[in-house]
């Protein structure tokens, strides 16, 4: 683990070519690549964001489409609020 490659915000974005900003929102949404925390400091390891490009490339647009229609059927919706009022 010592041995890994490590990124902050800046630099993830940059390999990524992103803006931090944008980076930060989707670690916020849980939407971006897995990252470490250490303290205060947000770290990546560059397989995790190698990891994360892989599992985000398509072949054609058809192929993107159905693998966001799968994980919108497969995901639980989020609860009634009605239902768990007291």
């Amino acid at each position: 683990m010592i041995d890994d490659i490590y990124f902050t915000d800046e630099e993830a974005a940059e390999q990524l070519r992103l803006s931090a900003w944008t980076l930060r929102q989707w670690r916020c949404k849980g939407r971006g690549p897995k990252f470490m925390k250490i303290g205060r400091r947000v770290l990546y390891r560059k397989k995790d964001i190698l990891s994360f490009v892989t599992s985000n490339t398509y072949s054609s647009t058809s192929q993107y489409l159905e693998d966001i229609n799968i994980n919108l059927r497969t995901s639980t919706p989020p609860p009634d609020e009605e239902e768990n009022a007291v």
